[in-house]
C-alpha cells in the first residue's frame, strides 16, 4: 500500500525542517509500505488501582477525590508510518540514540537505496514494553432547593494528569508524554461545570468544559521539541453545550440539546506547514461548530 509521509531525514539534510519543511519537494511524497502480523506478540497485562474518598461536609454537597493508576506491559500497537520515519530521522540526525532499541527497529524498517532515497517502509504489530499513567480527578455536587421554583444542581469536575511515561522496547529510555511534544500532544488538564434547574416536568441543564494547552505543529516535528525555533503550546479551547429536556409523562422524556452553543472553533496554530489541510491538530480537536439534537426516549412501566 502506499502511505504519503515526509521523508523527514532527506529533508532535514537540505536544510528543511519545521516551518518550512513545505518547501522540501520530498515532503508529502507517496511511499510504498508494508505492514503485517506478528505471530510472536506477548499478550498484554496491566495493573490498575484507583484510592479514592468522599466528603460531605455540609448536607447536599459531595466532593470526591480519585488517584487511578495504571501499568501496561506488553500493549499491542500498530506502527505509525509518519512517526516511524521521523523516528528514523531523529535517529539518523543524533537527536536520538542510535544504538538504542527504538532506533535500530526504526533504521531496519525504513529501508533506502544507495542514493538515500526511501524504498519501502515495514509497519508491524509489536508489543510496547512499558506504559504507566498516573491521573488524579476531583468532582464536586451540590444541590439546592428554591422552593416552588424547584431546585438548582451544581456539578463540576478537574482532570490532572500527573504523569503518563512510555517505553517502546525493553532497553530504551522512559520517554515522558506529558513534556515531550515529539511523541505525545495529549492534554494535561481538562476540567467542567454545570447547572441545572429543575421543576417537573422541565429541566435545563448548562455545562461548559475546558480543555488544557496542547502542543503546536512544530514542536512535534522533532526529537527536541519546545527547544525549537518557534515550538510552543496552543490556546486552551472552552466549549459550552445547552440542553432542555420536558417530561409529558412520566415514561416519555424529550429533550434538546445544542452542542457547542458559541460554536467555538479549535484554536488557530500558525505554525502549521502550508500543505496541510488544517491548522489545528486534528487528532486533539474537530470543527463540528454548533450542533443541535433531538431525542425522544421512552421506558415502559412493566407490572
Amino acid at each position: 500500500m502506499l502511505f504519503r509521509s515526509n521523508d523527514y531525514y532527506y529533508c532535514a539534510l537540505q536544510g528543511y525542517t519545521g516551518s518550512n519543511l513545505s518547501n522540501c519537494h520530498q515532503a508529502q511524497e507517496s511511499v510504498y509500505g508494508v505492514t503485517e502480523g506478528n505471530s510472536t506478540l506477548k499478550p498484554v497485562t496491566a495493573k490498575v488501582w484507583d484510592l479514592g474518598i468522599i466528603l460531605t461536609p455540609v448536607e447536599r454537597l459531595s466532593i470526591t477525590f480519585d488517584y487511578i493508576h495504571w501499568a501496561i506491559q506488553n500493549e499491542v500497537e500498530s506502527a505509525d508510518p509518519n512517526r516511524l520515519l521521523e523516528t528514523e530521522a531523529a535517529c539518523r540526525l543524533g537527536q536520538l540514540d542510535i544504538t538504542s532499541p527504538t532506533c535500530v527497529t526504526a533504521l531496519a524498517d525504513v529501508t533506502r537505496d544507495s542514493s538515500g532515497q526511501i524504498v519501502s517502509i515495514l509497519t508491524p504489530k509489536q508489543n510496547a514494553a512499558n506504559e504507566n499513567l498516573g491521573v488524579f480527578t476531583t468532582a464536586a455536587n451540590y444541590e439546592l432547593p428554591i422552593g416552588s421554583l424547584g431546585k438548582l444542581e451544581f456539578g463540576g469536575a478537574f482532570t490532572l494528569t500527573k504523569f503518563h511515561t512510555f517505553q517502546q522496547f525493553a532497553g530504551d529510555p522512559y520517554i515522558d508524554y506529558l513534556n515531550n511534544p515529539f511523541y505525545s500532544t495529549e492534554f494535561k488538564t481538562k476540567s467542567n461545570l454545570s447547572v441545572t434547574w429543575e421543576l417537573d416536568p422541565v429541566s435545563v441543564t448548562a455545562y461548559v468544559e475546558r480543555y488544557g494547552r496542547s502542543p503546536n505543529y512544530i514542536s512535534t516535528t522533532q526529537a527536541n521539541g519546545y527547544s525549537l525555533d518557534g515550538a510552543g503550546t496552543v490556546a486552551p479551547w472552552t466549549l459550552a453545550n445547552l440542553s432542555v429536556s420536558y417530561k409529558p409523562i412520566k415514561t416519555l422524556e424529550v429533550t434538546l440539546a445544542v452542542n457547542n452553543v458559541f460554536n467555538r472553533m479549535p484554536p488557530t496554530d500558525n505554525s502549521y506547514l502550508g500543505i496541510e489541510t488544517q491548522p489545528y491538530n486534528e487528532f486533539n480537536y474537530n470543527i463540528y461548530g454548533r450542533m443541535m439534537y433531538l431525542s425522544a426516549v421512552y421506558k415502559p412501566k412493566f407490572n
